[in-house]
């Protein structure tokens, strides 16, 4: 078993603490402000509040579960391995399908804007959403639940705790490491970029002359979309 040997400094103050639990408290709420607003507008469930509602999801379990662990494990009573497992697990997971959200996000209205009348249908969207999270999940979820957890030992009480750090609390083995900076990380960054590009090209053409009262219309609110997504 890998052990690290540290020395804990409590550098915790009540400011300190309690800005990290306005903080959690302003991402659950506001979460679930996004869910409510969703069901009382009915009318206005179109193929981009599915990404946004999944987004809102991630954020709801950081806020509920993720950063609350975090603020125990730091101020209150170290973790347990299992605990500490589930926390990076959940914490890993969580980040990587916001990034993966936001990339699934650009291209569909990349897509959008090709077809002169799209029919994307929101369970196509939730089905993408669900199957990136369980992908994740398997990519994460069997190594942490294996044998990568790190336990560190305090040198002055001579305790085993784990999550204390962000960097030491997991080991990475090399393939995982790279798998996940390369494909991860790395290449979802690279197309939201590009992705970026392609919808501000679209947002600087200028208007097209002589449109009717509908279509100007139309063309306004598709518009407001991309640059909703865009932002």
């Amino acid at each position: 078993t890998r052990k690290m040997t540290v020395e804990y400094i409590d550098s915790s103050s009540t400011p300190e603490k309690l800005v990290l639990l306005v903080f959690i408290i302003a991402i659950v709420i506001g979460n679930i402000c996004v869910f409510i607003t969703f069901i009382a507008h009915a009318d206005g469930k179109h193929w981009s509040n599915m990404f946004i509602l999944g987004m809102a999801f991630l954020d709801l379990f950081i806020g509920g579960f993720v950063l609350p662990m975090r603020f125990i494990s730091a101020y209150v009573n170290p973790l347990t391995q299992k605990l500490c497992a589930a926390l990076r697990i959940g914490e890993s997971c969580a980040l990587a399908a916001v990034i993966y959200a936001i990339l699934f996000m650009i291209y569909t209205r990349l897509y959008s804007l090709k077809q002169p009348s799209p029919n994307i249908r929101r369970r196509y969207i939730l089905l993408l959403l669900i199957i990136s999270w369980i992908i994740l999940f398997l990519f994460y979820g069997i190594p942490f639940m294996t044998n990568y957890v790190l336990p560190l030992i305090s040198t002055t009480s001579n305790i085993t705790s784990y999550c204390t750090t962000y960097s030491a609390s997991i080991y990475h083995p090399p393939w995982m490491a790279y798998t996940e900076i390369g494909i991860i990380y790395s290449l979802p960054l690279i197309f939201i970029f590009i992705g970026l590009i392609y919808l501000l090209h679209y947002l600087c053409q200028p208007r097209p002359k002589q449109l009717e009262s509908a279509e100007r219309r139309i063309y306004l609110e598709q518009r407001q979309m991309t640059w909703d997504i865009f932002l």
